[in-house]
């Protein structure tokens, strides 16, 4: 998941194996302190990945709240 192709264009299989790593990264984002600091580290994410990153973090907040 270095970010230089598109999860969209990827096969079923491959999109798959991709959420678990996304999840963990969501986990590791929303266990920081603050939102200047959760902001900081998604953007550290390739922008390729970034939206997906955000969506499951959004996913997981709302699922915590």
């Amino acid at each position: 998941m270095i970010g230089k192709i598109c999860l969209e264009d990827q096969q079923d299989g491959i999109r798959s194996a991709c959420q678990f790593p996304i999840y963990q990264a969501a986990k590791i984002i929303l266990d920081l302190t603050n939102k200047q600091r959760r902001r900081e580290a998604i953007n550290d994410y390739p922008e390729k990945i970034r939206p997906h990153i955000e969506a499951e973090v959004r996913r997981l907040w709302n699922v915590n709240r």
